[in-house]
């Protein structure tokens, strides 16, 4: 069986938590909540897929840990190769979540748009930005209703 990835040994495989390799926790709880502390999962299916970047990331860790085991390699490699599937797949749709949340949070209310912060998997570039209706346009609109309606009302007088 081939060797586990180079990255095995670097460290930069998983993306999570980037630049906090050192501050691995201790436990897997300890791991899960500071996942949750970052991703702010709100809805139960959010927090299923937290759930899973954190057990992903804790395997990946376990598997850096063991790396230099010439005897476990083939084992490694296939736990590698599942853990980083399913942190990616766990990934992608926690973003994909999060990322629908943020654009009906958008279209609610524009003013909120400071909040992002709450929604940090969300991807701005997938959220259209909102149509307000151009001032002019309503003016317009306006007018022309009224103009239809004057006549309208001048076509039923001149019925009578």
């Amino acid at each position: 069986m081939s060797a586990p990835p180079s990255s095995l040994k670097t460290g930069m495989d998983s993306g999570y938590p980037r630049g906090k390799e050192s501050a691995m926790p201790d436990t897997l709880t300890d791991l899960h909540q500071q996942v949750n502390e970052d991703l702010r999962p709100e809805t139960p299916l959010e927090r299923i897929f937290a759930r899973e970047i954190a057990f992903a990331t804790w395997e990946l860790e376990r598997v850096r840990e063991h790396a230099n085991n010439p005897a476990a390699e083939a084992a490694l490699g296939a736990t590698y190769n599942r853990a980083s599937r399913n942190w990616a797949r766990a990934r992608k749709e926690l973003q994909r979540l999060q990322t629908a949340r943020l654009n009906l949070f958008l279209r609610v209310e524009e003013s909120l748009r400071p909040h992002m912060s709450l929604y940090p998997m969300a991807d701005p570039a997938r959220v259209p930005a909102i149509k307000r209706p151009d001032p002019a346009l309503a003016n317009l609109a306006r007018s022309l209703e009224a103009e239809a309606a004057g006549l309208d009302a001048q076509a039923e007088t001149e019925e009578k």
